[in-house]
């Protein structure tokens, strides 16, 4: 599992970089431009939140 979340962060942050040189150098717009960078930060948070869950859950069988 851990392999599948690396590849997708890694993933996710060469996609976000992309969109950020492509601003920089005008392939896209800002109209275009926030709604991407959204869309990925809101499946960041996800990945993050599901990581936050199982830790959790972890913590949670050690505990007991």
């Amino acid at each position: 599992m851990s392999s599948d979340v690396d590849n997708e962060i890694k993933t996710r942050r060469e996609y976000i970089q992309s969109l950020i040189g492509s601003f920089g150098s005008d392939e896209i717009d800002r109209d275009k431009l926030i709604p991407e960078l959204l869309e990925e930060f809101n499946k960041l948070y996800v990945i993050i939140e599901t990581l936050n869950s199982d830790l959790s859950q972890l913590k949670d069988r050690y505990k007991s």
